[in-house]
């Protein structure tokens, strides 16, 4: 129907576009169907499929956002989060794609930061993607098989311990 590359396009462009447009909805608190709303209307513009035959809807399908044909078929699949994406958030989306969605991404809308954190899940691992704000460009960071950390995707900062203190006696 419609290839993964062509649907991963069309999120970036509709990421663009949100970025461009809807980026003051990620200051609102609860904002999650704004944000989901927002990106399905973007999605909506930039598919460059006839859209006849799909359709987008925001928090079906156990996704935030999500194309599909409404006769099972799930094409594109997006969890977002105005944070990291939560480990429960993260099983939502290999279910997703254990239902042969073809493409899948969380979406992490990091506003702090100086890019938006995507996760892409596989069959047998994720792919960490920035989106760079600044000139919206995708960069892959890593891959992460499913079963070799079922957390986030972590840092690697290292915990300071304090030394202590040689206790001097009272005179």
């Amino acid at each position: 129907m419609i290839s993964e590359p062509v649907l991963f396009e069309t999120l970036k462009a509709s990421i663009k576009q949100f970025e461009h447009e809807d980026s003051m909805l990620l200051s609102w608190p609860k904002a999650k169907a704004s944000i989901a709303h927002a990106l399905a209307m973007h999605i909506t513009e930039n598919i460059t499929l006839p859209s006849d035959d799909l359709f987008i809807d925001i928090m079906a399908e156990g996704a935030d956002v999500v194309v599909h044909d409404r006769n099972g078929t799930l094409l594109l699949a997006l969890v977002i989060s105005t944070t990291y994406l939560t480990a429960a958030q993260q099983a939502q989306l290999r279910n997703l794609k254990e239902r042969e969605c073809t493409l899948v991404f969380g979406i992490a809308f990091l506003k702090e930061k100086e890019y938006h954190l995507l996760y892409r899940v596989r069959r047998d691992a994720v792919d960490y993607y920035h989106y760079r704000k600044h000139n919206q460009s995708v960069v892959r960071l890593r891959e992460r098989d499913h079963g070799s950390d079922e957390g986030q995707l972590l840092l690697g900062i290292g915990t300071k311990q304090k030394k202590k203190k040689n206790a001097t006696p009272d005179r």
